[in-house]
């Protein structure tokens, strides 16, 4: 349910924008995959007509897409409970840059990036703990270079689908809304704040109760650089890849198994 509203939401900034631009999709290991899956397959919309109600196509398949794995320094989840906040947000913004430039390295050697790419059109961060830390230092740095790329997170997305299915209103009783996220996300409170936001919007005025719940991994974090040492990330744009592994990140619960129980919400 917030993946599809989440693709929906993509589908109406991306029919502002009928250029060939790709659009740009990220986060710290795999987990945002589960995204871009349902991006890929979510049919809503009847293409001919542009009228809410599927059609058999996939709403977006004239699109181009970019997924970029930030694998050098995930996971992305356990940051700020390191004490390392502020390196994390600097992290989810050269994402964000590497997504909006034309350029790249090749390799580690380069001093001068000779790799070229297409920019993005649009930004989807795929990962509840970007999403938390880094949406609003994005929509900053793009509004202080007056660039309107649209940015799109999955907090907000996933709360308005999850009050849409409690069919939350003025009169509706107390509820309780369980969110399973890493420790940074929790820490960042973006989730308590959305839903309030939301629910104020809606005219609710109960206090909704919010009990949470930390997932952690079943093996140890990889070993992170600190922000003093030689990270490929020091220098713009390099050590970005595609890769595999999956990163502590909300978005990678659908990959984990029933025995951590764990629901794909």
């Amino acid at each position: 349910m917030a993946r599809m509203r989440f693709a929906v939401l993509l589908l109406a900034a991306a029919s502002v924008l009928a250029d060939e631009a790709p659009i740009g999709v990220f986060d710290s290991g795999l987990g945002g995959l589960t995204v871009l899956e349902r991006l890929l397959d979510v049919d809503q919309v009847n293409n001919a007509t542009g009228l809410y109600g599927p059609d058999g196509v996939p709403d977006l398949a004239r699109e181009h897409f970019v997924y970029l794995g930030d694998q050098a320094n995930m996971p992305y989840g356990d940051y700020s409970a390191e004490g390392k906040s502020d390196y994390l947000r600097e992290l989810i913004l050269k994402d964000a840059k590497f997504l909006l430039g034309t350029s790249y390295y090749q390799n580690a050697e380069e001093d001068v990036p000779s790799g070229t790419k297409k920019r993005v059109k649009i930004i989807v961060i795929a990962c509840n703990t970007a999403t938390a830390w880094g949406l609003d230092d994005i929509r900053r740095y793009l509004a202080s270079i007056g660039d309107g790329t649209k940015v799109v997170g999955v907090i907000e997305a996933g709360v308005r689908a999850t009050l849409d299915q409690l069919a939350a209103r003025p009169d509706s009783p107390p509820f309780a809304i369980g969110v399973m996220a890493t420790p940074g996300t929790i820490s960042s409170g973006a989730y308590a704040r959305t839903i309030r936001a939301e629910l104020k919007a809606r005219g609710v005025t109960i206090s909704p109760i919010l009990p949470t719940m930390m997932f952690f991994p079943l093996a140890p974090p990889a070993i992170r650089p600190s922000p003093s040492s030689a990270s490929p990330l020091s220098r713009p744009e390099i050590g970005l890849d595609i890769a595999a592994g999956v990163g502590n990140n909300g978005t990678q619960f659908p990959f984990q198994g029933a025995n951590e129980c764990l629901t794909d919400s």
